[in-house]
């Protein structure tokens, strides 16, 4: 974690109420069944997550743009702990090396982020929205870290196609509309949204080739 990133986390403010958590024991079957041979990369984490990480309309409306950027941040948080943990345990290069690129993009956006909330003035907050997400990055970390090889690759695929889908809904329904800021307003549409739908298609594509597969 940079500096700068953990100076604006040190700042975030706890929200007083916390959303609903998955069910580690539930995300841990549902990475188990997307790392299977045969299953398409998406198959579990579908029926995990769209229920409790569906926003509610409590949860995403009237957002706060301190609250937006503490939620962009913490995403990015994530994501580059989840890269971190694909370039060690993953078997395919690709894997691996789409693992590297998450760290070194989500810690520039990141940076972006920083300077940004300094020019205008914002101080980072969570939100019950961004808490859930967090805690669901948290939960997927943990469950993927119980697998190896091409077996893990499949489940990384898995959880990087839905969180990153995930967060694109999310900025486009939720934090868009909430940013007054033309500034704010304008990274989440050219910056943000345009490097999560492009994240959404790189991890499609990582499925494992069959050679590795029969290695799982």
């Amino acid at each position: 974690t940079s500096p700068a990133t953990k100076e604006v986390r040190s700042r975030m403010v706890s929200p007083s109420a916390r959303a609903t958590r998955i069910v580690p024991a539930l995300l841990l079957a549902s990475l188990a069944l997307a790392a299977c041979d045969d299953a398409p990369p998406t198959v579990g984490l579908d029926a995990a997550l769209d229920g409790p990480l569906q926003p509610t309309d409590t949860a995403a409306s009237a957002l706060r743009e301190s609250e937006i950027v503490g939620l962009l941040i913490s995403s990015n948080e994530g994501q580059i702990a989840e890269g971190e943990l694909a370039q060690r345990l993953g078997a395919d290069p690709r894997v691996r090396t789409f693992g590297a690129t998450m760290v070194s993009m989500h810690t520039a956006s990141n940076a972006r982020l920083v300077d940004l909330r300094m020019r205008l003035g914002i101080k980072p907050e969570v939100s019950p929205l961004g808490q859930m997400l967090t805690d669901d990055v948290d939960a997927t970390r943990a469950a993927l870290a119980a697998f190896t090889g091409a077996a893990f690759d499949r489940a990384y695929a898995a959880a990087q196609v839905r969180q990153h889908g995930r967060l694109l809904d999310v900025v486009n329904s939720a934090l868009v509309p909430n940013a007054t800021s033309p500034e704010l307003r304008d990274a989440l549409t050219r910056d943000v949204a345009t490097m999560e739908a492009a994240h959404v298609e790189q991890a499609r594509a990582l499925t494992p080739p069959k050679s590795l597969r029969k290695h799982a």
